[in-house]
């Protein structure tokens, strides 16, 4: 069997630990993720795999264009949630584009490396972004007279994690009228996030006693 020498996450294929972590999930028999391990990498070492697996490499290039210009609020809403909801390819899709234009992106050839890279440069620029809407991602804490948890307070509370904040704060905007949300996800990032934290805020301070 061919084996191959691991050095760093950058000589690991992302896609392929991706399934390989699903299959081992949740299964802690050494015997077994050493077999899997051996079937989807073939190291020439196990403990030189579990060194690379903790090794960045000194330098990571990329085979793509990275673009994390938000020109519309949808692309980066889209971008947050996937990243959020652990949907990693679905956020590479929007923000890897082909150096040439008769090329495609093809995520099957990045590396654990590369895909961290992206992932970090993403949250720089959310970080930055968000830190200018503070009250929208990071709103004051106010008192309330009744700190009863009720059947309303947790299926409320459900309903906000599944559905999610910007499509809450969509609907604050739209006044009510979803056949807007194409519309308003459209706009640009600076007035989305203007606007909806204005209207956070107002409902917020409207319902304080």
């Amino acid at each position: 069997m061919h084996t191959k020498r691991y050095k760093s996450k950058g000589d690991i294929n992302y896609i392929t630990f991706k399934n390989f972590s699903e299959v081992i999930e949740g299964n802690d028999n050494d015997s077994f993720i050493e077999r899997q391990t051996m079937d989807y990498f073939k190291p020439d070492s196990m403990a030189g795999f579990a060194e690379a697996l903790q090794t960045n490499p000194k330098t990571i290039k990329l085979p793509y264009k990275l673009d994390l210009t938000f020109k519309t609020a949808g692309k980066f809403i889209d971008c947050d949630t996937f990243l959020k909801d652990e949907q990693v390819l679905e956020f590479l899709e929007l923000v890897l584009k082909p150096k040439n234009f008769w090329s495609k992106v093809d995520l099957s050839v990045l590396s654990i490396a590369q895909v961290e890279f992206i992932v970090g440069k993403f949250h720089e620029v959310a970080a930055e972004i968000k830190e200018e809407h503070e009250w929208i991602y990071n709103p004051p804490m106010f008192a309330s007279g009744n700190s009863e948890i009720t059947q309303g307070t947790e299926e409320r509370q459900d309903f906000a994690n599944h559905y999610g904040g910007y499509i809450e704060m969509t609907y604050l905007i739209a006044g009510g009228d979803v056949s807007k949300f194409d519309e308003i996800t459209n706009w640009s990032l600076d007035k989305y996030l203007f606007l909806g934290g204005y209207c956070l805020r107002k409902r917020t301070v409207e319902n304080l006693k």
